[in-house]
């Protein structure tokens, strides 16, 4: 496991992660949003995340997602945000987003609600499906 990255590096690697991601805007179809419970999708999910997090060149990973939704388009192509525990020295919460079918993996390290509608919201601007 890698050391986590904090102080100017840290921010710069934010800063970069937005950038190469980049906030992308949702289609006018008001797509719907829902809270995963289900173990396994929880779990699935957040390998997912972390392919993408390894496709960035990060070394570090979720160890575990505290919410997940999920937002369906009518396209039928889905999204799922979250908030997910980096591992890393400190752990630390971020809130994270991606279509996988598009690959629009975004995430936050700081300056969020832990809120299904901050992740709700997170996800649909930045991660909609189709989009």
């Amino acid at each position: 496991m890698g050391k986590w990255v904090s102080g100017p590096t840290g921010v710069l690697i934010g800063v970069l992660l937005h950038v190469i991601a980049g906030p992308l805007h949702a289609s006018d179809a008001k797509p719907s949003c829902a809270r995963v419970e289900n173990a396994a999708v929880l779990d699935s999910q957040r390998a997912k995340f972390n392919q993408s997090l390894k496709r960035l060149g990060l070394t570090h990973e979720f160890s575990s997602c505290k919410m997940l939704v999920e937002l369906h388009q009518d396209v039928g192509d889905e999204s799922f945000g979250g908030i997910c525990t980096l591992n890393g020295t400190p752990m630390r919460d971020i809130l994270v987003c991606d279509d996988t079918m598009i690959g629009k993996f975004t995430i936050k390290a700081w300056g969020f609600a832990e809120t299904f509608e901050e992740v709700a919201a997170f996800t649909q601007t930045n991660c909609p499906g189709g989009g």
